[in-house]
């Protein structure tokens, strides 16, 4: 949707945030997204969106997973690793992403510290 609408990568996800769903099912329904790797990314002008959208989702998630108790946090962080990863794989066999590699190993970076 927000690539449609050409808005703010965090869009969509602030809203399914602010509306109650758990940064865990957040961070799985991005998971699924970016591991489909859909071309209808493709039909918005950009191809890339839905990893960006991954980088966007990572960087805030420290925000977010702070005031989580240990044992929520942990599974959180393990599901960020999961998404940093599939959206590596996915961005891998593309031409001009490494800006946006180097955005999601350093939101990774900053969420390993948290570990």
């Amino acid at each position: 949707m927000s690539c449609k609408l050409q808005a703010d990568k965090s869009m969509v996800y602030r809203t399914i945030l602010n509306i109650g769903v758990s940064i865990e099912q957040v961070l799985d329904i991005y998971i699924k997204l970016v591991s489909v790797n859909e071309r209808v990314w493709l039909g918005c002008g950009d191809e890339t969106h839905v990893c960006g959208v991954a980088a966007r989702l990572l960087q805030a998630a420290r925000a977010d997973l702070a005031p989580l108790p240990p044992a929520p946090r942990r599974r959180a962080l393990a599901r960020c690793k999961d998404l940093h990863e599939a959206a590596l794989s996915a961005l891998q066999a593309r031409p001009n992403t490494q800006e946006l590699i180097d955005k999601l190993t350093v939101a990774q970076a900053h969420l390993d510290r948290m570990d």
